[in-house]
């Protein structure tokens, strides 16, 4: 079952081992088994175009239990208002 849609923002939530991704920001551009495609908005070292769907070092495949949904703007607007 898909978690995320093509096109969609994510945000990585963890250091996907060998690269420093935490917090960083995306689109979801293809999905593979249980992986899942994403094009930052940085390049980084080591990056890949997740099989030429993406732009040549910013992607990555990453699991699905790595990512969320949003962006960090939408995640620091919805946890200011639970602590207003």
């Amino acid at each position: 079952m898909k978690k995320f849609k093509i096109g969609e923002r994510v945000i990585c939530i963890t250091n996907v081992i060998g690269w420093l991704l935490k917090d960083k920001e995306g689109t979801m551009i293809a999905y593979s088994g249980n992986s899942y495609g994403v094009e930052f908005d940085d390049k980084f070292i080591g990056g890949n175009n997740c099989s030429g769907k993406g732009k040549k070092g910013y992607c990555l495949w990453i699991l699905g239990s790595d990512l969320k949904n949003g962006t960090i703007t939408d995640w620091r607007k919805h946890f200011r208002g639970k602590h207003k």
